[in-house]
């Protein structure tokens, strides 16, 4: 079995940041499950991890996506569209964008990483929306290349 332990330890960490009780990852044919157990014998809860094979095969179709480079989120953390609250966002579908410029904000562990396109190209689709949580790996925009 396939699985990434760093990938493990940041959920287990943006559990205990987030105080929450439990994550469910799915990616391909993996899932990762961290849960917090508490324990009568400890005072303090610890996390216990379940990794789990599923099927990839789906009775339902896949919706179609459009075509370009996928920009992939790098950690897990919290995703921000703008730079500040009321602030316009970094950037909206159709814009074109240019090497290097900002995309998004990924707060992670109290820090705020900036995602920046690597190639220039217009934006075709943004898969998440402000403040919302965010694993590694995946997708965050689609920029086709091909009108750079």
């Amino acid at each position: 079995m396939n699985y990434d332990p760093k990938a493990i330890e940041a959920l287990a960490k943006l559990l205990e940041t987030c105080n929450l009780s439990e994550i469910e990852v799915t990616d391909n044919a993996q899932k990762i499950r961290v849960a917090r157990q508490h324990s009568m014998q400890h005072s303090t809860p610890f996390a216990q991890t379940t990794i789990t094979q599923t099927p990839t095969t789906s009775a339902e179709p896949k919706p179609e996506l459009p075509s370009g480079n996928t920009i992939k989120s790098p950690m897990v953390g919290t995703v921000y569209l703008s730079p500040s609250p009321g602030a316009a966002a970094f950037v909206e579908v159709g814009q074109t964008v240019a090497p290097g410029d900002v995309l998004c904000l990924i707060e992670a562990m109290k820090m705020f990483n900036k995602i920046k396109a690597e190639k220039g190209g217009v934006i075709k689709k943004i898969h998440l929306s402000n403040e919302q949580p965010v694993e590694f790996g995946a997708p965050l925009f689609i920029i086709d290349e091909s009108h750079a």
